[in-house]
């Protein structure tokens, strides 16, 4: 029976942010997925099927959530968090036993008519951007998607064929995107620690699986040896469970510069091999 563990946040504020620190294991933690969302919001599905989330998650995917893990064989193989035009928070979930999803209320009219309006159980993730952008990928591998950010849009319909498809994508609540092609990987205005990390020319990390992009630069990375993040206590417990049901004490902190606390400048797009 899958097991989850609640952890309730207190909204952000300049105070909480600037208590948050990169955190990094010289391992590639058990992790699914991730979902950042706004108030510390966080879900974290493991490998193996638990489930994490904390008690800001919005309240009928709350309830969804444990519905759903409180049946025999019942998972959430990806969910998803985001925020709308209008400042609600959006969400998607998805059950791995029958292949319903669900999507939150307050999500794009864009995003309601693919959703609604084609077979529900081909959909495999949906990926978030401010201003009611969204990007659907199917299990086929095929996807659409309406509103991202500019380079972001151009760098797929440029990318998507030569870089075979797009396996996870990500775009933070200011803009800055990740994208995992095929073939490789680009991104744009990420934090500086992600940046080093991916562009690293020694054998510390490994290859880059997937990057998770949330509000206020948060984020989590996966790589093949390697697993970094930068948020709150709560997120830091919950990804050290993803190995046991207990917080393991391998987690190394790296001390930032305290202007890496505030909002930094989006750096040129590009390309990484």
């Amino acid at each position: 029976m899958p097991h989850h563990v609640t952890n309730g946040c207190v909204p952000c504020n300049c105070m909480q942010l600037q208590s948050w620190q990169i955190h990094h294991v010289h391992k590639q933690l058990p992790l699914r997925y991730v979902a950042l969302g706004d108030d510390g919001a966080y879900i974290v599905g493991c490998n193996e099927g638990r489930i994490m989330w904390s008690g800001t998650v919005p309240p009928y995917l709350y309830k969804t959530l444990n519905k759903v893990l409180n049946k025999e064989g019942g998972s959430i193989p990806f969910a998803a968090l985001g925020r709308n035009s209008k400042g609600k928070e959006v969400w998607f979930a998805k059950d791995g036993k029958i292949g319903y999803t669900w999507l939150g209320t307050d999500s794009s009219k864009t995003l309601e008519d693919e959703f609604f309006n084609k077979d529900q159980s081909k959909l495999d993730k949906v990926f978030f951007a401010p201003n009611d952008g969204w990007f659907a990928l199917r299990k086929d591998g095929s996807s659409s998607w309406r509103g991202l950010p500019k380079y972001l849009h151009e760098a797929l319909e440029e990318n998507w064929k030569e870089w075979d498809g797009v396996s996870r994508l990500s775009i933070g609540h200011n803009g800055e995107w990740f994208v995992r092609y095929g073939k490789g990987w680009q991104y744009h205005g990420v934090h500086p620690v992600l940046e080093n990390l991916v562009n690293n020319k020694h054998n510390l990390t490994g290859s880059i699986i997937w990057v998770e992009l949330g509000p206020d630069g948060s984020f989590v990375a996966l790589f093949e040896r390697y697993t970094v993040w930068y948020g709150s206590q709560g997120l830091t417990e919950a990804l050290l469970r993803s190995e046991s049901r207990k917080a393991a004490d391998t987690v190394q902190v790296v001390n930032l510069p305290q202007q890496w606390l505030q909002t930094w400048t989006a750096r040129d797009w590009l390309y990484v091999a």
